[in-house]
């Protein structure tokens, strides 16, 4: 009896899906809505479709005029698992820290307890991936469509030192084994039973996967027979401006490029490579809907050209999001232009999705944090020329910088939850792909189990939240509707998305009164949500004009009417 796997995991209107079957007798097979394949010796044959339609999915493989199998899925909405880029909404997932629901696994907190005159940076917080599973609800409650998950993976279990005497613990960043689930977060089916319940749940899971930095305790690093496994350091044409000496003082001593105290991984080595396929084709078997790559700028163009088309083949529409921070490109390294744009053939385009905005990030939490001249928000989104050629509304907005500094780090009084729904209100009114760390959504910024029982929890965070999903997912001017900057001034800013939508905002701590020159064919606006107590009030005072009342720390979102 034929058996087939339709992958992904969830499916979606309008997003291409493959069915691989296996089992089959040579000759021609044919699948509904797949079309016909020929069937060689191996039995086996891969089809890719595209579903038009919602609802339940029942496909019927054909051979010799009889159905020999019938595999039955369900498909989401366009909008949802399986969306298109520009209709992604991210929460970010810190299992280490999130929820613990499984006290035994500890073990880095067991290993190094607090001890007078030590000081440990990093490490896990005693989450796990069981304590994840356990709040799942929480995060399918968000109304958010794709869940980003910090690294599983099995870390370094020493700490390394830096030159301040702090004892620095490995968090998910230093990698020990890339096929192993860390022993902090759980197990391989712990892992597989979160990826299950969130699929349940129609979210999609890109996983976070640093692929170019080595811990110190990957065994590939720590063996001089594996030379080819580390990037040798090159002056002139390496990332960091010295060189991390392994080996020291024995024949294999050996010079190579390293980041953050780690080595570098060398992807341009076709082994290496390969391994590094490898992990992403296991991972997406596993049910991973894509990827988010730790510090791309330290591998070289060619392999994420090579690493994105082979995920392609094993998932269509597998998703890829990017972190590069590059100031210059070295010879081997993509341009920063490249990495959003598309594959071609002979082209230099990586295809990744998506990058970060980090640049973005630290304007939003000036402004809405600490009170920095409106006007440096508008400033940043003016200047192409810093994207370098991207696509700057594929790029990913958030209002932490990943943990260090979150938004509340940087508020500069006590109005930090006004200040903080505000700064989401402009992330999701924003061209940019919103993403939401773990602790916003309820107004903390936590460092320990359990996020959901925190004393500093706010409702009122939530809610808003809830409500911004939900517009972003209803309204798709915001997420496609060309950004127009109606107004910039230090306290005061506006924009539109298209012609239908109008954001507002008070940054600072005085309410007051706005003239607002709206879209044209704009005679009404209409209150689609707001930040404040409801009763700011709002008056058109001429043709295409409106006076906007905005109390301290309010932001608005209106309807455009003609």
């Amino acid at each position: 009896m034929p058996s087939c796997v339709l992958v992904p995991a969830v499916l979606a209107v309008g997003r291409p899906a493959a069915l691989t079957c296996e089992g089959l007798s040579p000759g021609s097979v044919r699948v509904d809505s797949f079309g016909s394949a020929v069937v060689g010796a191996s039995g086996r044959a891969r089809l890719v479709g595209t579903p038009t339609t919602e609802g339940a999915w029942a496909l019927g493989v054909h051979q010799g005029g009889a159905v020999v199998a019938t595999v039955e899925a369900t498909v989401a909405p366009a909008y949802g698992p399986g969306a298109d880029w520009l209709d992604r909404t991210f929460y970010v997932l810190i299992p280490g820290k999130f929820a613990n629901g499984d006290p035994a696994n500890d073990v880095m907190l067991q290993a190094y307890p607090p001890t007078p005159g030590v000081t440990y940076g990093g490490g896990y917080a005693g989450g796990d991936l069981a304590g994840a599973l356990r709040d799942v609800d929480h995060v399918l409650g968000l109304g958010l469509n794709t869940v980003l998950l910090y690294p599983p993976f099995a870390n370094d279990r020493g700490w390394v030192p830096d030159l301040a005497g702090t004892r620095w613990l490995a968090s998910g960043y230093r990698m020990r084994d890339w096929t192993a689930v860390d022993e902090n977060l759980g197990t391989e089916a712990d892992l597989a039973a979160l990826v299950n319940a969130l699929h349940a749940g129609a979210m999609d899971v890109v996983i976070d996967l640093p692929l170019t930095l080595s811990g110190l305790e990957h065994p590939f690093a720590a063996d001089p027979v594996r030379p080819s496994f580390l990037r040798p350091w090159v002056a002139g044409d390496s990332i960091a401006p010295a060189p991390m000496v392994m080996w020291r003082g024995t024949p294999d001593e050996r010079r190579v490029d390293n980041g953050w105290g780690m080595p570098m991984v060398d992807l341009s080595v076709p082994w290496v490579a390969d391994a590094a396929g490898d992990v992403m084709d296991a991972l997406i078997d596993a049910g991973a809907d894509g990827f988010r790559y730790d510090s791309v700028q330290n591998g070289p163009g060619d392999t994420w050209r090579a690493l994105v088309a082979r995920a392609e083949t094993r998932r269509p529409e597998t998703v890829h999001l990017g972190e590069v921070v590059q100031l210059v490109q070295l010879s081997w390294q993509a341009a920063y232009a490249d990495y959003l744009a598309p594959q071609t053939v002979g082209g230099t385009g990586v295809g990744f999705d998506g990058i970060y905005d980090l640049a973005m990030t630290d304007r939003l939490q000036a402004v809405f944090a600490e009170d920095v001249d409106a006007t440096t928000l508008a400033d940043h989104h003016h200047l192409e020329v810093f994207f370098k050629g991207a696509d700057a509304a594929r790029m990913v907005g958030s209002v932490d910088l990943y943990e260090d500094p979150t938004f509340l780090d940087r508020v500069v009084d006590a109005e930090g939850s006004a200040r903080l729904r505000a700064a989401l209100v402009a992330l999701f009114a924003l061209d940019r792909v919103p993403m939401v760390f773990s602790g916003d959504e309820l107004g903390v910024a936590y460092d320990a189990p359990d996020l959901l029982t925190h004393p500093d929890a706010d409702p009122v965070v939530l809610d808003t939240l809830r409500a911004l999903a939900t517009l972003r997912r209803d309204e798709p001017a915001l997420r496609r509707g060309v950004l127009g900057w109606l107004e910039e001034r230090p306290d005061f800013l506006a924009w539109s998305r298209g012609d239908e939508l109008v954001a507002t905002f008070r940054p600072g701590p005085v309410a007051g009164w706005e003239i607002v020159d709206l879209p044209p064919g704009c005679a009404r606006l209409d209150e689609l949500l707001t930040t404040g107590d409801g009763t700011s009030a709002v008056a058109m005072v001429g043709p295409g004009r409106a006076l906007v009342q905005l109390a301290a720390h309010e932001a608005r979102v209106f309807r455009c009417s003609p």
